[in-house]
Parts: structure tokens; C-alpha cells; sequence
């Protein structure tokens, strides 16, 4: 068939949703799209691979100093560490999307060359948005995860699965309910709720925070304290009226820059949320960091996988090899593990004509180090 002005030429067997191809594009993604700083809990969880029996083990320890050692004398070894198991099914991190009609139309006019000038561009770019979605998808639900661990608490009931509530092993004398909320300005003592978890942490554990996070709405109420009023007072660090406290706002600089400095440590705002959809198709929001929680912390643990981990599990899609997409045969490389992307065709039947594209990853977090967060039920 004679092309049109315009037409383009393109090589043969050309084929955008092939697997290898889709994944040198994914690939090319996660290498410029970096974990967005409001993922926060994934980005301070380094992500390492584990071997299916460890990924749903707590890897119990402290740190133990090493020996010192002469020349030519035998070093000790020491026995493995304290494994407890978590549960016995690795959850598969999941997100797909539908490639609509038009585009795979799309397609068939560029593999035909019938395509105009500029026609695989738009492909090319739609199918980037579409991957790039669905790696922000999956890291979502990575950070929810991370979130949990840090929190002592995750649980997930979804399309997918619906799974019981899962803790990491957070001391109990870490994980404090004061006897009267933030919410009682009058009588709440939020200063020494904050520092009597920190000093048990210190005296007990060998770990003093230097970081505390809470929502907005939970900052408000502790600064409205009439005992963080008085310790401001003492200490000589402010001088606003009632009703600049009644109405400030997180972000006010000078009012966080007097909380930081009542209880020596760094305070971040954290009022993120994740959507999902339910089977109606309908769409909620909640917070990674359910307001009434505080949550302690220390900088330096951020990415130290002695303290906590995400363990990245080899994705079962990549160990099967016999999946296509309009007859091309998915090339993986071999198992591999998450996140992945690759495309499917839903209905074999071609009724209606689609195809969908899938991000997956395989894993779980884990927290080492026990007492590396603590956690505050404040209202």
C-alpha cells in the first residue's frame, strides 16, 4: 500500500508492548524517578533483596560489638539470630491499567506504516505516563507498608486480599497511650508524654530519638497545652498571644522553631495521604499517618538496614516464562525482583480488544531493631 505524506517508517517487528522492550522503558523510569520525599517511610526503608522464608521472618537483634582479635587467634562466631515468623503468605504489591482502544489502534497503523509523523511519539508518551503511574502506584502501597512497620501496625483489605493486622515487634513500653489525650488542653501533658517515652527508650534500649512526627492537627493540640504553654514560658522562647497559638498553623516557622526547642528535637508534619478504590469503583483517602498517632524516630537509622529493611522477593510473573502478549513472548531475563512491568492481554477472546499493563513488586518490611520508633496514641 502506497504511504501518505507524513507517513513515517518504522523497523520491523516493531512491537512497544513487548516485555523487553517494556522493560528497558520501566528500567529507563525507576533510574530519573527517584522515591518523591513524600513517600517518607519508604524512602528512609532501604530496600534489599530477601529469599522467600526471610522476607515474612522479624529478624530480632541488637547490634554486638566485635572482638578484638591477636594475630593467628581464632575469632568468635557467634549463633544466628532470633527469627520469628510473621505470617506465611508474601503479599504481591499489584497495580494495573487498561491500554484503551484507541491506542492499540494506535499501534496497528504505526506497525503498518500508516502512522503519521509524530504518531509513535504519542505512544511512546502515553505509555511512559501509564508506567510512570503505576510506579507511583506500587511505591504507594510500599510506603503504606513502611508506615505500618514503623507503626507497629499494618493491616490492608483491598480488590485483592484482605489481610489480619500485622505488628513488628515494638516494646509495649514503646508503644504509649497517655491517660488523658492532647485534646484536653487543660490537663494533657504532651511534653512529658514525649520525653517519658524517649527517656525509656534511652535508659532501656540505648536509643534516644532525635525526631518526632505528627500530623498538623496534632501539633496544634500539643502547642495549645496549657503545660507546653508554660514550658515555652519558662524557657523564655516566645512571646505570642493566646490567640496566635489558637490559630497558628504548622508551618509557621517561629511557633515550630519554639516546640523543636521545648523538647530538643526535630518536629515533622506529615498530613500525606494514599487513595484507593473499591469494588464499586468508588475512591477514599486515608492518612499513611492516622491522625492521634506520634510517632519518635532517629535520623540516623534513615536507610541503615541494621535497623529496618523492605524485603524485595523475586516476582513469581518473572519466573514464568510462557506469558504473551499478541504472540511476542515475555522476556524477563530470568527471575527478578520488583517492581516489574509487563503487558497482558485480559481477554483471549479479543472481546473487546484490549490490553493491560502491570506494575508488580513481591515483599514485605521488617524491623530489626526493635525500639527503632516509638509510637504515641494521643487522641
Amino acid at each position: 500500500m502506497a504511504k501518505n505524506n507524513g507517513d513515517i517508517d518504522m523497523p520491523a517487528g516493531y512491537n512497544p508492548l513487548a516485555t523487553n522492550r517494556i522493560k528497558a522503558m520501566w528500567n529507563a523510569l525507576m533510574d530519573v524517578r527517584q522515591i518523591p520525599d513524600n513517600l517518607r517511610y519508604l524512602k528512609r526503608t532501604p530496600i534489599v533483596f530477601a529469599e522467600d522464608d526471610e522476607i515474612m521472618a522479624r529478624l530480632t537483634e541488637r547490634s554486638i560489638i566485635a572482638d578484638v582479635v591477636a594475630d593467628d587467634q581464632p575469632a568468635a562466631v557467634r549463633n544466628d539470630h532470633q527469627i520469628t515468623l510473621e505470617a506465611t503468605k508474601i503479599p504481591n504489591i499489584k497495580s494495573g491499567t487498561n491500554i484503551k482502544q484507541s491506542m492499540l489502534n494506535l499501534v496497528q497503523r504505526i506497525k503498518a506504516e500508516q502512522a503519521m509523523a509524530g504518531d509513535a511519539n504519542i505512544f511512546e508518551n502515553y505509555l511512559t505516563g501509564r508506567m510512570d503511574k503505576l510506579m507511583i502506584n506500587v511505591r504507594m502501597q510500599m510506603n503504606l507498608m513502611c508506615a505500618g512497620m514503623m507503626l507497629d501496625s499494618y493491616s490492608w483489605s483491598g480488590l485483592g486480599i484482605k489481610s489480619g493486622t500485622v505488628t513488628f515487634g515494638t516494646p509495649s513500653d514503646l508503644k504509649v497511650t497517655p491517660s488523658v489525650g492532647w485534646a484536653t488542653s487543660a490537663t494533657a501533658t504532651p511534653v512529658a508524654d514525649i520525653m517519658g517515652v524517649k527517656t525509656t527508650a534511652q535508659n532501656k534500649y540505648g536509643v534516644e530519638y532525635n525526631r518526632i512526627t505528627m500530623s498538623n492537627a496534632d501539633f496544634l493540640l500539643m502547642i495549645n497545652t496549657t503545660e507546653f504553654r508554660n514550658a515555652a514560658s519558662a524557657m523564655k522562647l516566645f512571646n505570642f498571644s493566646a490567640d496566635q497559638f489558637s490559630t497558628a498553623i504548622a508551618n509557621n516557622n517561629a511557633i515550630k522553631m519554639v516546640a523543636e526547642s521545648v523538647l530538643g528535637m526535630t518536629i515533622e508534619i506529615d498530613d500525606t495521604q494514599y487513595g484507593r478504590e473499591a469494588s464499586d469503583s468508588s475512591h477514599s483517602y486515608s492518612r499513611y499517618l492516622p491522625t492521634g498517632k506520634v510517632l519518635l524516630s532517629n535520623t540516623s537509622d534513615d536507610g541503615n538496614s541494621s535497623s529496618f529493611d523492605f524485603a524485595n522477593g523475586i516476582v513469581t510473573e518473572t519466573v514464568v516464562g510462557s506469558m504473551s502478549i499478541n504472540g511476542a513472548p515475555a522476556i524477563f531475563g530470568g527471575p527478578q525482583t520488583g517492581p516489574v512491568a509487563f503487558a497482558t492481554l485480559p481477554n483471549p477472546d479479543l472481546n473487546p480488544p484490549n490490553a493491560n499493563l502491570w506494575s508488580v513488586a513481591r515483599g514485605f518490611p521488617r524491623k530489626h531493631n526493635q525500639a527503632a520508633t516509638a509510637i504515641l496514641t494521643v487522641g
